[in-house]
Formats: C-alpha cells, structure tokens, sequence
C-alpha cells in the first residue's frame, strides 16, 4: 500500500509564539495546562498517537489514568474510533492535502503494521482511574506487592456502623479507659453526648489528614501533670500550715496587696479561690482525672501572671517580686502548671476543647481498630487500593525494588488526565513509578482553573509542587498550553475573558510563577452560535436580576439600633408592615411620605432598614425567573448549531442545564419547574434509598405498625399519600377507630401481619391516588417513579427474605442510612429524561457541556459547622478541631469558589445566565441581597456590574419579557383537595378527568402491556361483528403490572370462552387462577423440587405455602392439589429444545430471577406497528414507559457437547385450550403474544447488557411459553427464539419517535 501523510490535529505540534514546539522525542516529561472547552481529551489521543507512531512505543506500554469511570469509557471509544479512522485513511491511499505543509504523520507499512496490532488488542490497553490502576496492582502483582490473594474490596460503609459501635461499648462508655475516663470528665463539663461524638468520628474517618491541635493522650498528660501538681500540693500545705483556721487563704491575703488591674482582678479571684479550693479537695484524696479535668477547666494564666496597674500606689505591692517568698514559690508553681497546660493545649479549656481533645483520642482509637478489623476479616476498602500500592513502593520497604522493576517493564509511559485533581498519595505513585526514573515518560494534562475536588482529598498544592518538579525535570520553565476553544461561541468567550480577566479572579495580580493565571481564549469554531430566525442577536451572557423586597416592620418603629430616626418614624407610619416589591415603588412611597422627599439622606436611612437582605427570597425569585425564561425559550425556541452532526437545529429541553452549588438548591428548583410544567431531571440525585419517597414509605411503615400512636399518624397523614396540612391534625384527634380512615390503618396493619406486601402497597396507591396527583398535578415524575421503584424493591425484599413488618421496617432504615450501599445506579432512569431539562450540581456538571446554562445556585456560603481544613506554613493539609484559622480558612473557600465559578461558566456553549444582585440606586453601599459569606456568588458581583449595560440581557428587576400564558387547567379540571375528615371515595378523580389532565399536562404515563394485549383483541373481535362497549386507551398510571388488581380475561383465550366456576376442571379459568398460578410458581423453592423424589414427597414438603397462598386466593382444597400438580410438572417436566435438539428441566437452573419488572420507553401518539399486522393494532401509547413483568429467568447449564450456560425466558400461560398441539401453540403465541415476545426478548438484552450479536448467539437460549394446563398430558410449551436482528428492530422502532 502506499505511504499516506496525515496531519497531527492538536496544536501541541503546531508552532505558536507562546512556546515552543513539542517534540516527542526529546520531552520525556511533559505538563499540558489546558482551560476547559479546548480539546484535552483530544489532545491526549493525539499524544498517544504521537508516541506511537513517533516515539515507536507500543501501545499496550502506554498507561492511561483518568479519574472517573466514564471518562475512561469516553477516551476509550474515541481512542478506538481514531486508530480505525486512521487505518482507513491508509487504505485508501489518500493523504491530507496539506500535509507536507504542517506537522504530519507518515503511516508506513510499519506503522500501519503497529497500529493493526494496537487495534485488534485494544481491549488489552490500560486505560483506568487511578483506583482501578491501583486495583489491578494489588491483583496481578500480589507476588510483587506481597498481598494476599483472598483479600476481598469491602466498602467501609458495610462494617463502619459495627466498629463505631464497637468503639462505644469496648471503649467510650467504659470507666476503665482511658477513653472512657476523659469522656467521663468531658459529660461533666460540656454535656455532650456519644451519639454526636460518634458522628463526627465517621465524619473524620474518611480524612486521613493531620488533626491539630496536637492534643497529647491522657496517660502522658498524667505523667507529666502529676509531680508538678504535687510540686504545688507541697506549697500549698505549707501556706495552709501558717494561716489561722478562720482566716482567707494565705495566698488570697497576699494578692489582695497586689496593686490588680480592677477590671481583671475579678476573674483572676475568681480563679485562685476554684484553685484553693481544688487544692483542700486533693488534699483528702480526690480522684486524679478530677483533679486534672478541674485544672484544665481553669485560666490559670489569670493567677501566675495577674495584671498590674501601670500606676504605682505607696500602699500596694507593685511588682509581683514583692511578694512573700512563700507565696512567690506558690505562684511559680501555678506557672509552671499552666505552661505544662498551655503547651498541650487545654489551659483554661473549654467545651470546644474537652470535645476536640476527646475526638482525636477517639478518631486514633478507631482507626487502630479500623486497621484490625480489615487485617483480621482480609478485606481492603476503595482508598487502601491507593495507600497499599504507594507503601509498597517505598524504598525502604523490602521487595519493593521488585513491584517497581515489574510496573516500569510493563508501562514506560504514563499518560495523567485531570491531574489537577491528584493527591499526595496518588502523586507518590506515578512519581516512583515514572519521574525518577529517568527512562520513563510522564505526561500529565490539567486545568488547575477546575480543581474543585477538594473534599475527596484532592490537593492544589499537591499539583503545584509536583508541576515545578516535572518542569524540573522536562528542562522547560512553562508548561505547555493550548489557546483554542472548540465548545462555545466567540461572544460568549469574549464575556468569560472579560470575566476572569479581572486582577481579582485567581493569580492574576501576581506574576504568576507559581499561581492560577487566566488565559484569554479565542474561539476555534467560529460557527457555534445560537439565533432566533429574523430576531436580534441576544447578548451571550444574560443577568438573572431578582426584584428587592422592602417591608418596615413594627421593629423599625421602636428603640433600638434598628429604628428609623426619631423623626422619620410618624410621617412613614402609614407604611408599617407593607411590603414593596422593587426600589422604584419603594422610593416613590417613602419620599410621598416623607416631610422632603428630596432628602437623599432620609431616603438612604429608609433604604438601610426596609431592605430584606435574606437569601431566602432572592433564591426563590431566581428560580421563578429561570423558569419562566426556560419556559419561553421552549415556547420560541432559537437555532443551535449542533457540533456533533454538525448542522443547526432548534434547542430542545435537554440542551439547557440549570447548576446549583448545592443539593437542597436543586431539590428546590425540581420543585418550581413542576409548578411551571418544565420537564426536568435531577442529575446524579442521591441514591435511590435517599429520596424523599423512600423516607416517605418509611413513615407510613411505622404508622402501620403502631396504627394507635398518635405521632406516627400524624406523620404519616403529612406525607405526600395524604397531603395534609399542618393546620388539619389538630381537628383529627377526634376520629374514632370506627372512621374508614382509621379502619383502613387497621386493614393494612393487618395485611402486613400476614406479609402480604403486594397487596399492601396496592391498596396504599389506590386508596391515596399519589400517582395520579403527582403525574398529572405536580408533573413528578421523577418521584413516581422512585416510590413505585422502592415499592417493588421492598416487596421483593420482602417475600424473597421473609421478612415481617418490624424487620422490613429495619431493612429500609439501614438503606436509608447507608447512602453508599444504594448508590445511583439504583435510581431508576428513564429515557425521557435525555429530552428534559438537566438540574445538576456544579460539582457534577464538570465535564459536562449544554448549549444553554442557567446558573441558579451559589448564595450561600458553607456550613458553619463545616470541617476546618487548610493547608498550614509546610503546604501539609491540616483539620483544626478547634476550628481556628478562620483567615486561612476563609482564604482557601474564597480560592476554591473562584474554581467552582469557572467551571459553571465554562460549561455553556451558547447562552449564560447568571444571577446579579446591583447596587441600589438610591443607596450604591448596598446590593438588592445581601450574599452569605463564602458565597460564590458574591464574588461574581463586581464583575457582572459591567454587563448591566446591556438592557436586553437582563431578565427580571422590571424588564419585560414576552408573556407566556401558564399551563393550568380549567376549572372543571381542578383535582380534589383531600381531607382527613372526609375520605369517602365519591371525591375520587373520574376516569374522564383523568385523560383531560394527562393531556393537558403530558404528564408520565405508564402503560401495562398486558392490558394494552388485551384492548387489541377485542378491538379485533368487535372488528369481526361483535359489540363491545367503547374502550378507554390502555393506559395505567397507578400501578406497575406486578401490583395491580386482577382483570377479568386476563390471559384468557379470545377464542374460547370464559368458563363458569361450576367447570369439570378442579381450577377454573379466568384471571383469579392465572394470578394464583403466577404467585405458586414465583414462591417455590426450586431446591425443594430437585431434592423431593416424587410429586408426593414435594407436595408434603411444601403444603404450608400451598394452603397458604391457596386461603388468600379462595381456592379450595381440590383446586388447591390441582395447582400444585401443574406447578410439579411444570418445573420437571423435560422440554425440548429444538435450536440445540435436547431437553432441560427448569427446576434444574443454576440460577433464577423471578418477576423481573421492566421499564421501556415508548413515543408519543398512535404506535408504529412494530413488525405485526397493521389491521390488529388499534391501541395506543401515550408519553412515557412500557412497563411489565417476566415472569422468570433462568441460568442453564447444558450437558456435553455444548457445556455452556445460557439464559432462558419463561412465560407461565394458563390459558385453556381445546387442545395443547403443537401446532395449536405455536397459532396462539403467534397470535396472540408475537408483540410480547419482542418486548421482552428486547428487556432482557436490557438487563444482561448484551450489545452484539455474537454475545446475543452465545447468552440467550430462547423463551419458552409454557402452557400450565396443558403440562399434566405432555411438554406443552412453544419455543422461540429472536434474532439479534429482531431484537434491534424492535429497538429502533420503539425510538423511533422523539418525544
């Protein structure tokens, strides 16, 4: 083939003026500093090309580290996708047409050759976070690393709260500790309580940095504190010895002739006689640890060094030298106790002393148990991956000369990504591994701007220093850069210049050595833009700027330091305790009243006092202006050049994000979008088992379980099943047990005594309509879908565990309480939510990008009882349990929330709008809020003054916008308001009312599959002239499948008619059975039926669950043994399987999965046929989710030849047949069922993650329709098996409609 030339694409290998070119071959240790929106991750595929195709390293020596999952897939696949695209381009022989004028690759039949090899091994390249790197060290190098090979990785959160309260039996609450003695002296003095000390010491578990002040331990405090005391107790006894049983103590009578400071002789007496008196109760025997506690208590510098006037007076002592020797020798005593005290800290202490002090013998203790703990049951947690492999390395460690030889010979070079979020531990790695070693490569690529990951102990000051190492070593005094910005548009990236241009933004006032400098970027795709056809260009950048709210209180009338003046109090009292929106309308009303309403002065006084400066408004107005802006760029939307097609197209929802700095903030804002009908989603929202539905269950869980507690109802009734105001519980005292809704208490308790979950749940959801009021009133879907998610956990949970009332109770409050165990993956997402409006954290958009971005957050400053974290003079991170160091503290925060600012305003493409807060008119030394400090916000201010200017881009504050008309429904469609007192069920929504909200709101909805099989063969029977009654849509919004209540003709043939109770068969037809059969089949235990030898055996094995789900369906005894022989043999009887021609019995799984719900998305109106007759489909789908059940899953394992385990679908029918041929089978499912065998063929590559064919070939057996009445006479069962190519299909049909 011929030799063909590509370009390099990155700009490190172009020439510019602001540094020099890089050369592959020379630099071995390489920094690229990169702002956001610049191409890193393309820059990083270009330095791995670069090293490949120049430097020959083959690819599988080239370590790649980035630090989240999702960004090693991303650079995966991109990776992947380059080296095809550049093997492509040398087949086709055909080289850049401007190669030979720019630096260029030469592909050769050698480095085609590389390059075929890296692709056809790709899935062996290293590409990893940092933990998963670390992880695969302890793993494959177990020899070298000396670890053992059983060691298992347990989160900390699975055995923290057993060590804590282990800690607190063994340790706090013994008296014979020495933990438990300084508690003991610290409940004396400052109350605290173990539940709060235990809290923090999970809290600090997890920050492995130096706690100060360095407190000593008890032990050695008592060593060194005890010959001085007794040193003192000697003095003492001898002034004792000399004064007169009635007279004040010696030492007293002495200070009293000290010429004291008047106002701190007081406290100073105070002092020395707590001490004197200490001194007599130590004398006959007091306990030591008192006597220490009681010294710590006192300022005893009050009494060594008491304040002298500086005015001599002939009748006093004037220096402390006159003193008596005695009393001198007494006093240097004193001295030399609270130096000791002083030095370790707790002279004069506390109640923030006592709890510091015991805190970090506590947080040592626990972490030495911590230790134990994981040596004794070996196990590792996520941060040990890191800590092990950096001890391993260390020089003086034996053997580590042999992990570090087997690393460097396995990857000679390193590629970093987003190193400015390194720690110290992660920097020791690569720095044994790749600095010091001269022949190694370490490219590291950054954006210091964007270091924002403190609290997960990631260091700035780590990165500073390893920089000016590896700059050190390169040989180069600057990194290198990159200047072009490839995600927004030129106007919008000549507002961020102007932004963080500023002296006060970052480093740049100083010379920038060794700091955070801004550099200003120029727009490398001139044609992103964002327009509305025919309309002026609208500024990039757009204010957000709330209205001031003004309101003189009753306060403001009155003495005190906030009253008007005297004389402005009568002429403003006709404005008391109105409030003004705006200070236009507040000025005019003010200077109406005032005597000279040209008295600016007056005005300003006025202004001062009526502002409302708290936050809490002005949050709440900035979430109303997103809305109703977000609202009319939907309504209107302008043109957006998509990069990824490219070509422009019109915004949608899921182009606009709304940042928040804090989660509460965007709970909040979930809540405004719902009152607007904005569609929207929480972005990597807490797990599932943290949302506010799940601690919604829990109340109603515990009101159920003691239905007679008065607290617990009323919690209960608050909740969102029962929406009932605070104002309304007062008046329910009164009901009796004989009201339906106390009744109904009863009713579930009951339920839930007998572990009938489901039924519970399904009467919960009917009774309240909660679905209903959320999809179509509050427009929740997220919520929704979360509480009947939780639903189908906790009754899973529930029956495959056995759980009563109490110990489901207990399952969930652990789940809730252990945030870590769900995680998010457990938060069911829906497709939809990819056309929604995306609220997220700051945190959580970095490396994120929107066309559109609302930041709405950020008014607030930290908690301030947050953890006091800074780095002290030797840049070493440091938590001060004293909380000290506010400076320095304060300081840090203000420098990270200039980082945390950047990446919110760097994630926009096109449009920014950000909240401003302007000077008063009237009064310039105040904004319209007053921000918190530490506020991000705040810091923006100064900046964003500039831009009020531009009138168009103001939103808010009395500038008029296009109206748009709310989405509420009429009248006639206003939902109920429910009331305790009156639960009768004539309130409930009609099924009409129902479909009129639905769509006018587009609300979710859910459609049941088996209902929606259903509406289509009875439209085709009336279609073959039968009368029907009209059908409604098949749509269900109340209930996954799983939980509804039975139908009548479900799962009937619509061939063969329903037939009477008084049927020859002992179980008759109809759904009732069906859903009988379905729960036998879900609660057998498939090792009960391998081990019985004969249906008889099993049947005794299991008659307690048979009379038990046989009592709650009504079925008798003789329909009860009928079941169970259908159950029997369907389980053991064998099956043919026709693709492999042999047989398996199900009982003889290796593994199952029962009920297996599932959740598709599906597109609005009239659904395509989906590969079926278009004469048999006459239902429709509304917005939302297709939803079912399978029934079952199984693993099995075939015999020889084959020996492979593959997965089969089984779906029970209990349907009656005129007879169970073959053939007669095969006509029902196709029938009846060829749609459903598509939809759950396509859940279950959902759920086993299958991508490919050939996986699809290798996993999935097939499903089986297995016909229950028919099993007793032979194998009555229809096989099928869909391609991958009809999986697909199915796929791309059912997203073939945008929502």
């Amino acid at each position: 083939m011929p030799t063909v030339r590509i370009v390099k694409q990155s700009e490190l290998f172009r020439s510019q003026p602001s540094q020099p070119l890089l050369d592959i071959r020379t630099d071995r240790k390489i920094v690229v500093e990169a702002s956001a929106g610049t191409g890193k991750t393309f820059a990083i595929i270009e330095l791995v090309l670069e090293l490949v195709l120049e430097a020959g390293m083959p690819l599988k020596e080239i370590l790649l580290v980035t630090f989240t999952e999702k960004a090693t897939h991303e650079l995966r696949e991109r990776l992947r996708s380059r080296l095809r695209g550049l093997l492509q381009q040398r087949e086709s022989g055909t080289s850049d047409p401007l190669a030979t004028e720019q630096p260029h690759w030469v592909l050769d039949d050698a480095r085609a050759e590389e390059l075929q090899r890296a692709l056809l091994d790709f899935d062996a390249i290293a590409i990893h976070t940092i933990h998963g790197f670390c992880l695969r060290v302890l793993r494959e190098f177990a020899f070298e690393n000396r670890q053992l090979f059983a060691q298992k990785q347990t989160p900390v959160h699975e055995y923290l709260p057993d060590l804590l309260d282990s800690l607190l039996r063994q340790q706090l609450l013994q008296p014979h500790t020495a933990l438990g003695r300084m508690f003991q002296q610290a409940v004396k003095r400052t109350g605290l309580r173990p539940s709060s000390l235990l809290k923090e010491v999970a809290e600090l578990q997890g920050h492995p940095d130096r706690l100060i002040p360095d407190f000593p331990d008890l032990e050695t405090l008592l060593a060194d504190f005890q010959p001085v005391w007794d040193r003192l107790l000697e003095c003492n006894q001898q002034q004792a010895a000399t004064a007169n049983s009635d007279a004040a103590h010696p030492v007293r009578v002495a200070y009293e002739q000290l010429n004291l400071n008047g106002t701190s002789s007081k406290k100073m007496f105070v002092v020395l006689d707590s001490l004197t008196h200490l001194l007599e109760q130590a004398q006959q025997g007091l306990d030591p640890d008192e006597v220490l506690g009681q010294s710590m208590a006192m300022d005893l510098g009050k009494v060594a060094n008491p304040k002298l006037n500086k005015s001599l007076k002939p009748d006093k002592w004037n220096a402390l030298a006159e003193l008596p020797p005695q009393v001198a020798e007494w006093r240097n005593a004193v001295e030399t106790l609270h130096i000791l005290l002083s030095k370790a800290g707790l002279s004069g202490a506390q109640s923030k002393h006592w709890k510091a002090w015991l805190l970090k013998a506590l947080i040592g203790q626990f972490r030495l148990n911590l230790d134990a703990h994981k040596e004794e049951a070996a196990i590792y947690d996520y941060d040990d991956m890191l800590t092990r492999v950096q001890a391993q390395l260390r020089p003086a460690v034996p053997g580590a000369a042999a992990l570090r030889n087997a690393l460097r010979s396995r990857y000679h070079c390193a590629v970093v990504d987003e190193f400015q979020d390194t720690d110290p531990v992660q920097w020791s790695i690569f720095r044994e591994l790749f600095l010091i070693a001269p022949e190694q490569r370490l490219v590291v690529i950054s954006d210091p701007k964007q270091a924002i990951y403190g609290f997960r102990q990631a260091d700035l000051e780590t990165y500073r220093e390893a920089r000016r190492e590896l700059l050190e070593h390169s040989g180069r005094s600057t990194p290198f850069t990159l200047d072009k910005n490839f995600r927004s548009s030129a106007a919008l990236l000549e507002d961020v210049n102007r932004i963080f241009g500023r002296p006060e933004f970052f480093d740049n006032a100083g010379d920038g050595a060794d700091g955070i400098v801004y550099q200003n970027l120029n727009c490398g795709n001139p044609a992103i833009d964002l327009k509305v056809a025919g309309a002026a260009a609208e500024p990039p950048i757009q204010l957000l700027v709330p209205e001031p709210r003004f309101r003189l209180q009753a306060r403001h009338f009155e003495a005190g330091t906030k009253a008007l003046p005297p004389e402005l109090q009568e002429p403003l009292a006709l404005l008391r305790n109105r409030t003004f929106l705006g200070e236009t309308t507040f000025v005019e009303q003010v200077q109406a009243h005032l005597p000279n309403p040209e008295d600016a002065q007056a005005v300003q006084a006025v202004l001062k006092r009526a502002l409302d400066e708290k936050t809490a408004f002005s949050e709440s107005q900035l979430r109303e202006l997103c809305a109703q802006e977000i609202r009319r760029l939907l309504h209107d939307p302008p043109t957006w050049f998509d990069k990824e097609k490219p070509e422009h197209r019109l915004l949608r929802a899921g182009d606009i994000a709304v940042l928040c700095r804090k989660r509460k903030e965007a709970d909040a804002l979930a809540s405004t979008f719902r009152k607007h009908g904005i569609p929207h989603t929480v972005y990597k929202q807490s797990g599932l088992f943290q949302t506010r539905a799940a601690q919604e269950i829990l109340v109603f869980l515990q009101a159920i379980e003691q239905p007679e507690g008065w607290s617990q109802m009323q919690q209960a009734w608050l909740t969102s099943f029962f929406c009932a105001r605070l104002e309304m519980l007062g008046a329910q005292r009164s009901l009796g047990w004989s009201h339906p809704l106390r009744r109904q208490f009863v009713e579930w308790q009951e339920l839930a005594e007998q572990r009938r979950y489901r039924r519970l749940f399904s009467t919960l959801l009917k009774f309240t309509q909660v679905v209903e009021r959320d999809l179509l009133h509050n427009l929740a879907e997220r919520e929704t879908t979360n509480r009947l998610h939780l639903i189908q956990h906790l009754i899973q949970d529930g029956l495959a565990q056995h759980l009563d009332l109490p110990e489901l109770i207990q399952n969930l409050q652990r789940r809730i309480d252990s945030p870590g165990e769900s995680g998010n993956d457990n938060t069911l997402r829906r497709d939809s939510e990819q056309d929604a409006v995306q609220v997220m954290t700051i945190h959580a958009a970095k490396g994120l990008e929107f066309p559109v971005v609302f930041v709405c957050g950020g008014l607030t400053g930290p908690h301030p009882n947050r953890l006091h974290r800074y780095h002290d003079d030797q840049k070493t991170v440091v938590i001060d349990l004293l909380r000290g160091a506010k400076e320095q503290v304060e300081q840090e925060e203000q420098e990270e929330n200039e980082r945390i600012l950047y990446v919110a305003l760097t994630r926009a493409c096109g449009r920014l709008y950000l909240p401003a807060f302007p000077r008063l008119e009237h009064c310039p030394e105040l904004r319209t809020c007053k921000l918190s400090a530490g506020a991000p916000l705040a810091l923006l201010q100064n900046a964003l003054d500039e831009f009020r200017s531009q009138e168009s881009g103001i939103v808010g504050a009395g500038h008029a916008r296009e109206p748009m008309t709310s989405p509420q429904p009429p009248p006639s469609l206003r939902l109920r308001e429910r009331s305790l007192s009156g639960v009768e069920r004539s309130a409930q929504l009609s099924p009409a009312i129902f479909r009129a909200l639905k769509a006018k709101h587009r609300g979710l909805v859910a459609t049941s599959f088996s209902r929606l099989n259903r509406q289509d063969e009875q439209a085709v029977n009336a279609g073959a002239g039968q009368t029907h009654k009209s059908i409604p849509k098949a749509t269900q919004t109340l209930l996954p499948e799983q939980l509804e209540e039975p139908k009548e003709g479900d799962e009937i043939s619509v061939n063969e008619p329903l037939r009477s109770v008084a049927s020859p068969e002992p179980l008759p037809g109809g759904a009732k059975a069906g859903t009988y059969l379905h729960e036998l089949l879900e609660r057998v235990d498939f090792e009960d039926v391998k081990r019985a030898a004969s249906f008889e055996e099993w049947l005794e094995r299991t008659q307690y669950l048979l009379q038990s789900v046989s009592d709650q369906h009504g079925i008798d005894e003789t329909g009860r043994d009928h079941a169970a022989s259908l159950v029997w043999y369907a389980l053991t009887r064998p099956l043919p399987i026709p693709a492999s021609g042999q047989t398996l019995r199900i009982s003889n799984c290796s593994r199952k999965l029962v009920e297996l719900a599932f959740h598709l998305p599906i597109p609005e109106d009239h659904h395509p046929a989906l590969g079926m007759p278009a004469t048999s489909k006459t239902w429709q789908i509304e917005r939302g989710y297709l939803q079912g059940s399978i029934d079952l899953l199984f693993e099995y394992e075939a015999p020889e030849p084959l020996a492979q385990k593959r997965i089969y679908l089984v779906d029970w029918k209990s349907n009656r047949l005129d007879n169970y041929q073959p053939k007669t089978l095969a006509a029902t499912v196709q029938e009846h069922y060829a749609l459903q065998v598509k939809i759950y063929t396509l859940a279950t590559a959902h759920w086993l993650g299958i991508q490919t064919a050939e996986e699809w070939e290798q996993r999935f057996g097939g499903v089986l329709y297995v016909f229950l009445r028919g099993m007793p006479h032979g194998p009555a069962v229809d096989f099928q098996q869909p391609t991958w190519a009809q999986v697909q299909g199915i796929r791309d049909t059912l997203q073939s409609r945008a929502y």
